[in-house]
């Protein structure tokens, strides 16, 4: 059979593991990630309902907006919100997330997202994951923007790791981000035999382009060191127990091994799905919910004391309408939440410059109003946690300034 070389990467379980573009950097003894310290941008993609996740209970024009998906104040039984500072809770279903609350681990950003007013999935996620508010102007995500601009000669081929079924747009660009769908997947490509017989069909297959059979080999140089790490033989540690069932889970358990292997990881991305909630909404952000504090809280109690270099940021692509609809659901809305947890967060805090819920404060048809951008979110981790680099390049149309208060 006639094998396309394109053909073959899109078919081959390579696909897993090459980004957008070919691998520039090198293997080094020492795998480098600039300051030792890792990032993890989890997108929550489908929209998640940040007024579910955490209501104004004390903004009663919740109530009369959601009356009968609306989460219950402090106090009103076991569906409750758990109360964070007299005005917001967070969700019932969150309740380890809100253990890492209470002990200054983790800071909530309401009413956040982008200020652009798209309701479409796609758009609104490429918008974010891009950095910008014009999705035609650059098909560079912010993540690698950023690696490419504090790019150096000895950089890990880690450095930059996208976590899932495909490789996230925040990670697509110039630089050489990796993509991994699970770390056994590797495995599988590295039986005894396997790699020899591929390098040489790579070799005879991308003769002619040489940018494709660099990207290649690098992707099994990477291989060759996850085995060289056992990567995939780590365990989780301090007792921390993920659900095999859940992709999310798995995801974080992979980035977890990555880390506690010295990888040289610096910026991880991870996606958790199906946050989108059109009917039945209590029952189904109760199970995304429920999902996401699990799988975070397994995350952090694996790392242990290694989450003194790690912060994690979750954001979502936009809110959803404030007020419920027909079906006991939510319809696309834009103002969201986002969550930061970790080193060098801020946390027990909710920052939100609160635009309120009556009619005339609502945006367009009916949404929370965006009052904290989500790149003054990203930039303050970024210049907290991150390298020296020009936030202005990070997000080129990005005028405003960085969240003050969230990060030490």
């Amino acid at each position: 059979m006639n094998i396309n070389r394109r053909n073959f990467l899109k078919t081959s379980a390579l696909a897993g593991v090459l980004g957008a573009s070919g691998f520039s950097a090198s293997l080094s003894a020492m795998p480098k990630n600039g300051n030792g310290n890792v990032v993890v941008a989890l997108f929550l993609r489908g929209a998640a309902d940040g007024l579910s996740l955490v209501p104004p209970y004390a903004d009663n024009n919740y109530y009369n907006l959601r009356p009968s998906t609306g989460v219950p104040a402090p106090g009103g039984g076991s569906d409750a919100a758990q109360d964070l500072d007299g005005f917001f809770g967070l969700h019932p279903a969150l309740n380890q997330l809100y253990q890492r609350f209470t002990a200054g681990e983790m800071a909530v950003i309401h009413a956040a997202g982008s200020p652009h007013d798209s309701h479409s999935h796609f758009e609104a996620q490429d918008i974010m994951e891009l950095g910008i508010q014009d999705p035609l102007a650059s098909t560079q995500g912010w993540a690698n923007r950023y690696l490419e601009l504090t790019a150096s000669s000895d950089d890990s081929l880690f450095r930059g790791t996208a976590i899932g079924t495909g490789m996230q747009l925040a990670m697509q660009g110039n630089y050489a981000a990796l993509g991994i769908e699970t770390i056994e997947n590797f495995d599988l490509l590295a039986s005894e035999g396997h790699q020899d017989a591929l390098r040489s069909l790579m070799k005879a297959t991308y003769a002619e382009d040489a940018s494709l059979s660099t990207t290649a080999g690098n992707a099994l140089d990477a291989m060759d060191e996850l085995l060289a790490n056992d990567v995939a033989g780590l365990s989780p540690q301090n007792g921390a127990q993920y659900d095999e069932n859940s992709s999310l889970a798995v995801a974080l358990m992979n980035a977890a091994r990555l880390i506690r292997a010295e990888m040289g990881c610096e910026l991880i991305t991870v996606d958790s799905n199906n946050w989108d909630h059109h009917d039945g909404l209590v029952a189904s952000i109760n199970d995304r919910a429920m999902d996401l504090d699990a799988a975070l809280n397994a995350f952090m109690v694996d790392l242990g004391t290694l989450m003194d270099r790690v912060t994690i940021v979750v954001m979502s692509e936009f809110g959803r309408r404030a007020y419920e609809n027909a079906s006991g659901g939510t319809d696309h809305g834009h103002g969201g939440v986002m969550f930061a947890l970790g080193a060098g967060v801020q946390g027990g805090q909710v920052l939100a410059d609160w635009p309120g819920l009556q009619e005339s404060q609502l945006y367009g048809k009916g949404d929370l109003q965006v009052t904290t951008d989500y790149r003054a979110v990203l930039g303050s981790i970024i210049e907290a946690r991150m390298q020296p680099v020009d936030l202005q390049s990070v997000f080129p149309d990005y005028t405003g300034s960085i969240l003050s208060g969230l990060m030490v």
